[in-house]
Order: structure tokens, then C-alpha cells, then sequence
């Protein structure tokens, strides 16, 4: 399991529990100036997350080629 998906779990649990604690009506809560800011921000830090993932992922793959290259070098 990467590490990807263990995040997407965990934040899909996380919003579970603060949907289910809230008492408030969505509509209610869309009016909240402090509702709004932690929405935008939370993109914010995903698109943060997100591709930060996706460069040490492809960083990784990177790195595994260029090894395979050099040892590839060396046998011919």
C-alpha cells in the first residue's frame, strides 16, 4: 500500500469525524467566514501534499533508472 493511499485514508477518516461532530447545517456553515478560510486552505495544503508526493515519487523512480543505467554501463 503506498504511501498515497494510507494519506487519502487517513483524511477521509479525519472528515468523517469532524462531518459527524459538527451539528451545524451546511448552509449555515458556508456563511462562517472561518468555515470558508479553512476550506480554501485546506486546498491549499492538499495541492501542498499532492505534489509534493508526486515529485519524491517520481524523484524515486528517477533515482532507480539512473542506477540501472550505471550498472548497466559497467556490464558493457
Amino acid at each position: 500500500m503506498s504511501y498515497a493511499t494510507i494519506i487519502g485514508f487517513l483524511l477521509l477518516a479525519i472528515s468523517y469525524m469532524i462531518y459527524s461532530t459538527t451539528n451545524q447545517v451546511f448552509a449555515e456553515m458556508v456563511k462562517d467566514y472561518g468555515f470558508v478560510i479553512g476550506i480554501v486552505s485546506g486546498i491549499g495544503f492538499g495541492f501542498i501534499l499532492g505534489g509534493f508526493l508526486g515529485w519524491l515519487f517520481k524523484y524515486r523512480s528517477l533515482a532507480k533508472e539512473s542506477k540501472k543505467e550505471v550498472a548497466n554501463k559497467d556490464k558493457v
